[in-house]
């Protein structure tokens, strides 16, 4: 998917308030065939857990794409795309910004994923 598309989706869902991704536990699953996050976001969301993003197949047989989750990255997220992310009532509403920026360091300089989707 291109970046406009993806950017594109995103914004729907937030406007029409019906979440492609749904938070579970340490995972942000996505709940509907098509959508995704912006591939810088989901760079960075694997950078800081240490863990793959990509296509699961569950126990059940079901298959999902997901995104590895820290602590306060659902906050966070949700702030960044609004409803297009179902979050539970107190994650929402967690201070986030202070969160993610304790959540990585390298040599002093902060990790911020760069979420400027128009520069080419």
């Amino acid at each position: 998917m291109t970046s406009e598309r993806v950017v594109a989706i995103l914004e729907w869902a937030r406007r029409a308030g019906r979440p492609i991704f749904a938070v579970e536990g340490d995972t942000l699953r996505r709940r509907t065939l098509s959508g995704a996050l912006p591939l810088p976001v989901a760079a960075w969301l694997r950078r800081v857990t240490g863990r793959q993003v990509g296509p699961v197949i569950r126990a059940d047989g079901k298959r999902h794409y997901e995104y590895p989750l820290g602590e306060g990255n659902a906050p966070l997220l949700y702030r960044l795309f609004g409803s297009a992310i179902e979050v539970n009532e107190g994650a929402a509403t967690a201070p986030t910004w202070k969160q993610f920026a304790r959540l990585r360091h390298s040599r002093g300089r902060l990790m911020v994923p760069d979420i400027s989707w128009g520069k080419h």
